[in-house]
This record gives C-alpha cells, sequence and structure tokens, in this order.
C-alpha cells in the first residue's frame, strides 16, 4: 500500500479594490496590488507567522535585517522597511513614505513569495525526515508545474 501527499505552495491571490487610504492605513496583503500613494507610511498585514523564517527568507533575497527592540529592520533604497508583530501574531510589513504603489507590491509579494518557498521547504524536508522515522520508504517523488511537490510513501 502507498500514500501520497501534495505540498502545495502557500499563495494568496491579490485583489480588491482601495480607492482612497487614510494615512497610516493598515493594508491586507490581499489588497496591496490596489494600493494608492500619496506621500503616506503604509502597513501591509501579512499572513507570515514566523520570525525566524522571515530573517532567513530577507538573508536569500539579498538584504541585511536589524532587529532594533521588537522590530525587525530592513535598509532598502527608498527608506527602512520595518516588520512587527501584530495583535494575531502575524507579521506586519511597514513601508515608510516615499514608496509607490509598484514598489510596495512588488517588495511585499517577492518577501512573501520567498517566505513561502522557504515554509514548503522546511514542511518538505519534516515530512522526509518524519516519514523515514517511521519507516516509510520514498516511491516516488513528483514536482508539478506549480511547484507542487507529489510525495508517494510504501506503507
Amino acid at each position: 500500500m502507498s500514500v501520497s501527499l501534495v505540498l502545495v505552495p502557500l499563495a494568496i491571490a491579490i485583489g480588491g479594490a482601495l480607492s482612497d487610504l487614510p494615512e497610516n492605513e493598515i493594508i491586507k496583503y490581499e489588497d496591496v496590488n490596489n494600493i494608492v500613494q500619496n506621500n503616506r507610511c503604509y502597513q501591509v498585514e501579512t499572513p507570515i507567522k514566523r520570525m525566524d523564517l522571515l530573517v532567513r527568507c530577507i538573508s536569500e533575497l539579498g538584504y541585511d535585517l536589524q532587529k532594533i527592540n521588537d522590530k525587525y529592520i530592513m535598509k532598502y533604497t527608498d527608506g527602512d522597511i520595518e516588520f512587527i508583530r501584530n495583535s494575531n501574531s502575524q507579521i506586519d510589513i511597514l513601508f515608510s513614505s516615499g514608496y509607490s504603489q509598484d514598489q510596495v507590491q512588488n517588495i511585499s509579494s517577492d518577501i512573501y513569495n520567498q517566505y513561502t518557498s522557504v515554509l514548503q521547504a522546511e514542511i518538505y524536508n519534516t515530512l522526509k525526515q518524519k516519514a523515514e522515522e517511521r519507516g516509510y520508504t520514498l516511491e516516488n517523488e513528483v514536482i508539478e508545474d506549480d511547484n507542487s511537490i507529489v510525495l508517494n510513501f510504501i506503507v
């Protein structure tokens, strides 16, 4: 008998409609595609929960992240970008004024896509290790076009 497991990359559709945002508006990650720039600070809510993985993915993207008090700050050409934990234990991205809609969208998307890739790799490695510990034999592994990974174990 065999068991198939599918690891699907975490993906969030970017959509929604925002016309005018008050200063320092909290923007859900799903709505980041529709931000209007008015020289404001933007706070983008993300579904990111693990700061250790976020630090790793920022490093893999080639940026330095500094921890100052309870905040992590990434130096970027157009100003600092801060990462803070919100009341839902998720991590928000704070952009200082001067960022355009495209910059907020691109930077948020790059960070989130890298985070999901790092998270999927961690889950993949943990799953393979646990399967081996339980005596399961990996029969087949397929990476799909959407980067989903299908693992078939003999049990």
